[in-house]
């Protein structure tokens, strides 16, 4: 049967990671219902873990297989979650550097208060707006176009110029842009040293948490992604793509 969590429990690393590591089978299960064509060993897996008898499903619609798996699929995620909740300083404490980071860069940030978590905050956006604005040339227009709205008069005359027809020329526009964001990002979320600045993004993802459930609500769905993201990197170090420097 499946394994999981009691969130009125004390916490257990190894229960976590026990519970992680059927979520990931359930996952497994319901991208396999996806695929063409469909593999009836899923079927088996699933029976295995939520009725004890890989035969249950057998012969199944691969839709009958993938609504099971979702029903107990979030009812685990939830439990979970609430987990997270009740041990979340815990489960914090365990995260390494490399994982702090993936989770700032990752997670929705409120602003904390504090100037110095904040430019961070701000500098991580930054370079996550250009990495996705760089996809296509679409993007790095609209990212040159918004930016001229604080540009000086010069920049602004000189794009109004040759934004029109020369794409080179917004194309350089916006490798200078990119460029200031990497130094900006580095300085952030590195030391002088280059190593990462784990008790500043300790206190970035903590504090932002804490503001998530004030300003939106201890139930809010944010609220649960931050806690189903920490589960998952203590649990299975699950790993969340991370920005290049």
């Amino acid at each position: 049967m499946i394994r999981t969590v009691d969130p009125r429990e004390a916490y257990d690393k190894d229960n976590l990671v026990n519970a992680m590591e059927d979520i990931g089978s359930l996952e497994s299960v319901l991208k396999a219902t996806s695929q063409e064509p469909w593999d009836p060993e899923a079927a088996k897996k699933l029976g295995a873990l939520t009725r004890d008898d890989p035969r249950f499903y057998a012969g199944l619609n691969p839709r009958h297989v993938a609504n099971d798996t979702n029903e107990v699929l979030d009812e685990n995620l939830e439990r979970i979650r609430k987990y997270a909740k009740r041990h979340f300083s815990s489960l914090f404490d365990e995260l390494s550097g490399k994982a702090l980071l993936a989770l700032a860069q990752s997670l929705p940030l409120e602003e904390t208060g504090d100037e110095n978590l904040d430019n961070i905050a701000k500098a991580i956006l930054e370079i996550k707006k250009v990495q996705e604005a760089g996809k296509s040339r679409d993007g790095i227009r609209a990212y040159v176009a918004s930016r001229m709205k604080d540009a000086p008069k010069w920049m602004k005359t000189a794009y109004e110029e040759f934004s029109s027809g020369d794409f080179a020329y917004i194309e350089k526009t916006f490798e200078a842009y990119v460029e200031t964001a990497q130094v900006d990002y580095a300085k952030a979320i590195q030391t002088e040293g280059g190593r990462i600045r784990k008790d500043k993004l300790y206190d970035l993802v903590s504090e932002s948490y804490e503001k998530v459930k004030a300003n939106k609500g201890e139930n809010s769905k944010e609220a649960k992604l931050y806690e189903e993201m920490v589960a998952r990197l203590v649990g299975n170090g699950s790993q969340i793509e991370q920005l290049e420097i």
